[in-house]
């Protein structure tokens, strides 16, 4: 029988990709989202945690955006930080902004932020692998963990993994409070471009 002649009953829900189970969380639907569970064993807890996070996502991006276009907008004048970053500080996610700048100024070379996998987790990459004998401060990682949010430092990344659904100011703070535990490197990451003109649509400076 072909999709055309199909009642909404007799489709099968596509679930055979990431950008469309993406789609299916996103949209909440409670039956679609029953069937996420079925296909993956997962409890309807978990689904719903997974199903808010993209929802939160979703809604980051479009609001991250919406800054980056109200800026370019405005007359090209970075601040310094911004010159040090390469780019608006509106490209970055609003949750994760401020622990980049941080993180740059004490010597990490991110290249990477914000919203990860399909389970919600949030990460930092960064360009070199100088995280291999740093760790977060234990009482820190024990509070987060109380709070249901936990801290996996990688050699070239930083995760935030989720027990239960964080807000998005809940987030941010997680992710300052990591960032400011982290030891320094010695030497702010130094612009490639020392005197950038102009910004490109992606909100990054030449």
């Amino acid at each position: 029988m072909s999709i055309e002649n199909s009642s909404p009953e007799e489709t099968e829900l596509d679930l055979s990709t990431e950008e469309a189970i993406t789609a299916v969380l996103e949209k909440g639907d409670v039956e679609e989202l029953k069937k996420v569970a079925e296909k993956f064993n997962l409890t309807p807890d978990r689904v719903e945690r997974y199903s808010k996070f993209a929802q939160l996502r979703k809604e980051t991006i479009i609001s991250t955006r919406a800054e980056l276009d109200a800026r370019m907008r405005k007359k090209f004048n970075p601040t310094p930080a911004e010159v040090q970053l390469g780019a608006y500080k509106e490209v970055i996610e609003s949750q994760v902004r401020e622990a980049v700048f941080l993180l740059r100024e004490k010597g990490y070379p991110t290249f990477e932020s914000g919203f990860g996998d399909l389970e919600g987790a949030q990460q930092i990459g960064l360009t070199e692998s100088v995280l291999d004998n740093i760790k977060i401060d234990t009482t820190l990682a024990e509070e987060l963990a109380s709070q249901g949010i936990h801290v996996d430092i990688q050699p070239d990344k930083i995760r935030l993994t989720f027990e239960r659904f964080c807000s998005l100011p809940e987030i941010e703070s997680a992710w300052n409070e990591v960032a400011k535990s982290l030891p320094s490197l010695g030497t702010p990451i130094q612009p490639q471009i020392q005197t950038p003109t102009k910004v490109n649509y992606s909100g990054f400076f030449s």
